[in-house]
């Protein structure tokens, strides 16, 4: 077992640290889709009982990240094609309207350089391979976004189903498939947001998120053993749409 220990927060129970734990190591592919978890290894390694280790499996089962079988163990989840493609219909409404609100409202421009400056910060852990940091800070990006809306319990309900979407993007970083286009994407978003530019904010939403359908058709072809139900009917699935509420439609090649 491939472990990534990271240290405890004082307001966190037993029970917390170890599902934090056990997420973030499954998210960033330390546990292998497929690969078996052991109860009683997990609770030696964090020093604990079995009480808060079976609690936090159970909150991962919930996450769509562990398998458990009777008599058969505990596995870590294959990448499900179907759950992925939810949280991308979902991201791709909930993102659009969240650009709107920010083009229509008074953005602070403290906000806007915060944007800038996570982006900063992207290239230069990425330049430096800390994947882990970059995709930290591409999720605080886009949350950013949405406290900035003042819409950040949407956000929250987004993050519950995106399990599945993390692991495509954690294999993509590591890869490194289309990142500079990525980061001309986010910058894209910010000028729009600067303009105030409501249908060229919309569309840069809907094309960034659009192209997921090419970076997990690259990542299944490095990793088919970590995707179930795989079928290349289902890249048609991700051809997002621009919000129908906005009556613009563009098609991306």
């Amino acid at each position: 077992m491939n472990l990534t220990m990271y240290p405890q927060k004082s307001s966190e129970t037993m029970g917390d640290y170890i599902y934090r734990t056990l997420y973030k190591n499954i998210i960033h592919l330390n546990l292998i889709p497929g690969e078996c978890l052991s109860p009683l290894e997990v609770a030696q390694a964090f020093g604990s009982s079995r009480t808060p280790v079976q609690g936090a499996f159970s909150r991962l089962l919930s996450d769509g990240l562990l398998d458990i079988f009777p008599q058969r163990g505990s596995y870590v989840s294959i990448i499900n094609i179907k759950r992925v493609y939810e949280s991308i219909f979902m991201r791709n409404l909930l993102e659009q309207a969240v650009v709107r609100v920010l083009c229509e409202k008074e953005v602070p421009e403290s906000g806007i350089v915060e944007l800038e400056a996570n982006l900063s910060q992207q290239n230069f852990y990425y330049e430096k391979n800390m994947i882990q940091d970059v995709f930290d800070l591409d999720n605080k990006f886009h949350r950013t976004m949405f406290e900035l809306a003042g819409l950040e319990h949407i956000q929250q309900a987004l993050e519950s189903i995106v399990a599945d979407q993390y692991r495509v993007r954690v294999i993509k970083l590591h890869s490194r498939l289309r990142w500079e286009q990525t980061v001309d994407e986010h910058q894209k978003l910010i000028d729009a947001i600067r303009q105030k530019n409501v249908e060229l904010g919309c569309r840069q939403s809907f094309e960034h998120i659009a192209r997921f359908g090419v970076d997990i058709e690259a990542a299944y072809k490095l990793y088919p053993q970590y995707f179930s139900n795989w079928n290349p009917e289902f890249l048609q699935m991700f051809t997002c749409k621009m919000d129908a509420f906005y009556n613009m439609k563009f098609n991306i090649k």
